[in-house]
């Protein structure tokens, strides 16, 4: 069996699969930080609260502890772990770690610093899984690794050399990378194409967003940069901002905080931690905000709209749908370049939370794009939410010259499967 942990700073997933690499349970540690749950469903069902005081570490080993007792399973039965890593720098392929052989650990820790929030409770979560299962390798997969084929002009940030050696290149590195690999596999095998064969411009919209552009099976433009803070707004994220606006919002930006053990600069907590929705409205519950604004035939939602918005949560729609739709158009343009859309372009697909669930939203973004001729039908819309067993679903007939898709995407799955290939197991 494979367990795949998936850590952020405020949540810990899980998933368990046999060696075939069908889901066996799956379960997270939610809210870390504010009220603490354990949940676990599948094969057993665990539903506990945790001390709001308790380390994330510890949680961590709480939860570790309540998977090996509700699913009745022993250390040996373990082939191996995998771990998802935001930020894994220039590293070209999975890392494997055991208690014997950690010295890899020293090496990602120093990039840390450029996912502070992301890296720091995957590597505390591997430090745990090494003391409790010593005799059980550890496979560390990277978001990253998915975007090493972006060009250079792409990658490539237009600044001049650095005045000190630093831990990685600063150029565009990208994320959600297991996510994107995982929806390409489920987008082309829906389509009855191969993964080298499929160009399609995906947007994973959860509280932390990001877009892609693939080209016959790989990344040649995402929106999230040297760290997952650039590009799109997010729950709580900036987004895209001008570097210099953060020394005008807040005074002493370099300070440094201890956030669930980890230390980070202020500049970027405020940019991770305050911005987005949050900042914008006070919420990162999309769901409320959505509840929040005028129905979709209000004049406020023409791109050319010049008055005040109607409210703060409209305001963070807008902002939103803005975003998200030059991101969007940016990357069709890129994939079709010299060729008719519909031959060059074989899927829009949305994903991630948002992505999945929001109806209105991928409504409001097609419509946005419709000078490439991408359209949704209602009824297929409206019912999408549902369709998760179908794995990738239609939402447009022939009439769109772009077929658009909501795709549940599997960052555990994929992995436990990246682990799988690496150890040969």
């Amino acid at each position: 069996m494979i367990i795949a942990f998936n850590c952020g700073s405020s949540s810990i997933k899980f998933k368990l699969f046999d060696k075939d690499l069908n889901t066996l349970a799956s379960g997270a540690a939610k809210n870390i930080g504010e009220d603490p749950t354990i949940n676990i469903s599948g094969a057993a069902s665990v539903n506990e609260t945790i001390s709001k005081d308790t380390a994330y570490n510890d949680i961590f080993k709480a939860l570790l502890d309540k998977i090996f007792k509700a699913l009745n399973i022993k250390e040996d039965d373990i082939t191996a772990t995998s771990h998802r890593v935001v930020h894994g720098g220039n590293i070209d392929k999975p890392v494997v770690v055991t208690s014997d052989h950690s010295e890899k650990l020293k090496e990602i820790d120093k990039i840390s610093a450029f996912a502070p929030l992301h890296n720091g409770s995957a590597l505390m979560s591997l430090e745990a899984v090494l003391e409790q299962l010593p005799n059980t390798p550890a496979v560390i997969v990277f978001d990253t690794l998915f975007h090493h084929t972006l060009p250079q002009a792409v990658r490539q940030y237009a600044i001049g050399k650095p005045d000190h050696e630093p831990r990685i290149p600063l150029q565009k590195y990208g994320a959600h990378g297991l996510s994107y690999q995982s929806i390409l596999k489920i987008v082309a095998s829906k389509l009855g194409k191969k993964e080298n064969e499929t160009s399609i411009v995906v947007a994973h919209l959860g509280s932390g967003g990001s877009a892609c552009a693939i080209k016959n099976g790989k990344s040649v433009d995402t929106t999230m940069g040297l760290t997952p803070l650039e590009g799109l707004p997010g729950g709580s994220r900036t987004g895209s901002i001008d570097p210099t606006l953060i020394f005008h919002l807040v005074r002493d930006v370099a300070e440094t905080l201890d956030v669930n053990g980890m230390r980070v600069s202020r500049g970027e907590y405020i940019m991770n931690k305050q911005g987005g929705f949050v900042g914008l409205c006070g919420t990162s519950n999309f769901g409320k905000i959505l509840d929040e604004i005028p129905p979709a035939d209000h004049e406020c939602w023409k791109p050319w709209y010049e008055g005040d918005m109607p409210n703060k949560y409209a305001l963070a729609y807008a902002l939103y749908l803005d975003r998200l739709t030059q991101y969007l158009l940016s990357y069709l343009q890129k994939l079709s370049h010299g060729q008719d859309p519909k031959n060059a372009i074989d899927a829009l697909v949305f994903s991630g939370g948002i992505g999945e669930k929001s109806v209105r939203l991928r409504k409001d973004v097609v419509d946005r794009l419709s000078v490439f001729g991408v359209s949704v039908v209602d009824s297929l819309n409206n019912q999408a939410s549902e369709q998760e067993d179908e794995g990738a679903f239609a939402l447009s007939n022939d009439i769109s010259k772009i077929p658009a898709y909501v795709c549940w995407t599997d960052e555990e799955g994929e992995a436990a499967r990246q682990a799988k290939s690496t150890l040969n197991v």
